[in-house]
């Protein structure tokens, strides 16, 4: 039993040794395992977090009023004020979402169909993480989908700032267009394009309309889309 014993606290002991001695030999190892703890740690949270969310979400929509406005879609959505446009606006947005979580969602939600118009805003996560063709072909199930709704309007995926990779900008000018393209072959389907007040001559989000992470609007910025969509909704 003693030797037993002895043998465990041995291994242990040399294993502590080899791990102290593998990040002595490359410091860097250290660094790398801490960054996949961590983001594994963080991606775990933030799973949680959306799930809890569209929990939550799916209990509200339990309680839609007929005539009611939805909008869905990513973080742009989920930070925007829209009891604004209406008592009877009801925001649907989870950071995160890409078109392939938004159609999930739309898929799940109860009384949905009770609505008077849903607005759509979701893509800048698909563009920044999956390639382009990919992405258009998420579009087409979207908007297959959202033939099923009397009164769609999608919104047009909003450019950002980012100097250090312009190429970014070109591919979501490319995937409004097709957006726009794929919507107009259905007459309950509205495309609106992102408001121009928001972005610069290049087409890049204006630094004095964003948190200051080239994306998310801050309250200025977030007014002017405001406004935008006031204007959409009482034509």
């Amino acid at each position: 039993m003693k030797n037993g014993r002895f043998i465990i606290l041995f291994a242990y002991v040399a294993l502590i040794h080899c791990i102290l001695l593998l990040i002595v030999a490359s410091p860097s190892l250290y660094t790398k395992i801490s960054y996949k703890i961590n983001n594994g740690l963080q991606g775990t949270i933030v799973e949680y977090s959306r799930a809890s969310l569209h929990t939550m979400l799916k209990r509200k929509m339990q309680n839609i009023a007929a005539g009611s406005t939805i909008f869905i879609g990513d973080s742009l959505v989920q930070g925007l004020n829209t009891a604004t446009l209406g008592a009877d606006t009801i925001n649907l947005g989870i950071g995160h979402d890409q078109t392939v979580d938004v159609l999930k969602r739309l898929q799940e939600y109860p009384n949905i169909n009770l609505s008077n118009r849903i607005i759509v805003h979701v893509g800048i996560n698909d563009i920044r993480n999956e390639h382009i063709d990919d992405v258009k072909q998420r579009f087409v199930d979207l908007i297959t989908y959202l033939t099923n709704f009397k009164n769609v309007q999608l919104e047009g995926i909003f450019p950002v700032s980012n100097q250090s990779d312009i190429s970014i900008n070109k591919k979501i000018n490319l995937l409004n267009q097709f957006i726009e393209a794929e919507s107009n072959k259905h007459p309950n389907i509205h495309f609106v394009s992102p408001p121009a007040e928001l972005f610069t001559i290049d087409g890049q989000l204006k630094h004095s309309y964003h948190i200051g992470d080239g994306l998310h609007l801050n309250k200025r910025g977030n007014e002017v889309w405001l406004q935008h969509l006031r204007l959409r909704l009482n034509e």
